[in-house]
């Protein structure tokens, strides 16, 4: 029902339900639920990934490649969800994506996993064409640097 059923409800509620078991063999169905037509089932989709976590970022990060933005975007949105410092490296690189809503997640994305290594590359967003990404951009750069304060300085010894 989750993939073929015509009404995006009831695709979406499937998607829901089978979420609530947080089970990584069902990775894929959510994957290929997020190039639905219908945003809610779309959205689902992310919920239920985010849900399995870790173990569907290898599939996750491969998608911040796939030819439809909406999946790339997608994608930068369950990686930030995550919180998950081993994906700031592909997010970075999705800073530079063509389209303006992918570069806008990365640096949302950015924004949630707090990682101090993504400054200066998010710095780069604050002349970008669109206002929504410079906004965005000004915004994780500030979240990040208050987050780099609370910490302190890094301790070798530690």
């Amino acid at each position: 029902k989750a993939l073929i059923d015509e009404d995006p409800l009831t695709r979406k509620h499937a998607l829901f339900m089978m979420s609530m078991t947080s089970d990584p063999h069902l990775t894929d169905i959510f994957i290929y639920s997020l190039r639905d037509p219908e945003k809610a089932v779309r959205n689902q989709a992310v919920q239920a990934l985010v849900s399995i976590g870790s173990p569907v970022i290898p599939k996750v990060v491969n998608l911040l490649n796939d030819s439809d933005w909406k999946v790339r975007y997608r994608a930068a949105e369950v990686l930030g969800r995550l919180k998950s410092r081993e994906v700031v490296n592909p997010l970075i690189r999705s800073l530079s994506d063509v389209k303006d809503h992918v570069r806008y997640m990365a640096a949302k994305s950015l924004c949630l996993i707090r990682e101090p290594l993504a400054i200066d590359p998010i710095r780069k967003c604050l002349n970008d064409e669109n206002e929504y990404v410079r906004r965005m951009a000004e915004r994780a750069i500030i979240t990040i640097e208050k987050e780099k304060t609370r910490r302190g300085p890094i301790r070798l010894n530690e």
